[in-house]
């Protein structure tokens, strides 16, 4: 299997694999307390959109290496997570250099979009209103997987309705793209 296939069959192993835990875990929140089942729900989603994004940039650097994608040196960089530095004899040394959640899901995003002919849509996407949810989101997250206090570990109503609203933002924005991405493929039979 070429490192290209092997790449889309990721993403979509990702994908599809982590979005049946959050699933699975929004089944189980109760209406009426909140606890163990709100943050699994939101650990599982977020696990989602990185896991996600991760198999996303996987995927682009792949396309890219055989020609079907064009990204820039810099954009390649990013994508891989690589800085590199050059010690005193001329050896160049790479160096993991993770991304920071929010600016690595955009540029991700952005730059798939671009590659699949859906810059707009991805810009729009970015200016649309479940954009702020997925934003408010991150707080969310950030709350359950840090928490300061015991009343951190309790998720408001508010709280797990924001982070459904940025689970079909964020659904609706990749099953677009993702759609477009794989169409060619299976017009052509190819794999």
């Amino acid at each position: 299997m070429s490192e290209s296939n092997a790449a889309r069959s990721e993403l979509i192993a990702i994908y599809l694999g982590l979005k049946s835990d959050a699933n699975t875990s929004r089944e189980k929140i109760s209406p009426t307390m909140s606890g163990f089942w709100d943050r699994t729900y939101v650990r599982a989603v977020f696990a989602m959109f990185e896991g996600v994004t991760f198999a996303t940039r996987q995927y682009i650097l792949a396309q890219a290496a055989v020609g079907h994608y064009e990204i820039t040196d810099q954009e390649r960089a990013l994508l891989s997570e690589q800085t590199f530095s050059l010690d005193s004899k001329g050896v160049i040394h790479g160096k993991e250099s993770f991304l920071q959640f929010m600016p690595g899901f955009r540029l991700t995003m952005t730059v798939f979009g671009r590659c699949l002919g859906m810059s707009g849509y991805a810009d729009s996407a970015f200016g649309h209103n479940g954009f702020e949810s997925f934003r408010e989101g991150v707080r969310v997250r950030n709350q359950v997987t840090h928490p300061k206090s015991q009343a951190q570990m309790m998720l408001s109503h508010k709280d797990i309705e924001t982070v459904k609203l940025a689970e079909r933002w964020f659904d609706s924005l990749f099953e677009a793209m993702l759609g477009s991405a794989f169409e060619p493929a299976s017009q052509t039979g190819a794999t």
